[in-house]
């Protein structure tokens, strides 16, 4: 068994999402499944494109699965009880999948933008992360 690492990208501006899904794209290019997890994000981006491109029959390349856990972003608004709970929902899921070791990755997209924003908790995303399967 192979010891699982967090990777965390954070910072202002471009490129958080783009480093995590060029992650996906490896490993899915050697044949691993992946799981992405998007908080705050409600629409289709052309990263989510990628399901279309490699859940197809070519068996050499892994599965991914992206959910989206939320209504949209919060430049111009205040979250509502509503985004609460589907970023809490969304945590739920992803604690699970985190525990059973069924992905070989695992992406929560925007998590931190979802802390930041109050519809999480740095103690509930950190008994998510610590319940994780070790691999």
């Amino acid at each position: 068994m192979e010891q699982g690492f967090i990777h965390l990208y954070t910072g202002n501006g471009k490129g958080k999402t783009t480093a995590a899904f060029g992650l996906a794209v490896r490993a899915l290019c050697a044949g691993k499944n992946v799981f992405v997890g998007q908080f705050v994000k409600s629409m289709c981006y052309n990263e989510t494109k990628i399901e279309t491109l490699f859940n197809g029959t070519n068996s050499l390349w892994g599965h991914i699965r992206i959910e989206q856990f939320g209504r949209g972003c919060f430049i111009d608004k205040d979250p509502e009880a509503i985004d609460v709970e589907m970023a809490r929902e969304g945590l739920r899921h992803c604690s699970s999948l985190l525990s059973t070791g069924a992905y070989d990755i695992i992406i929560l997209d925007e998590l931190t933008i979802a802390l930041h924003f109050g519809l999480l908790t740095i103690d509930a995303v950190l008994n998510a992360l610590n319940r994780r399967h070790p691999a």
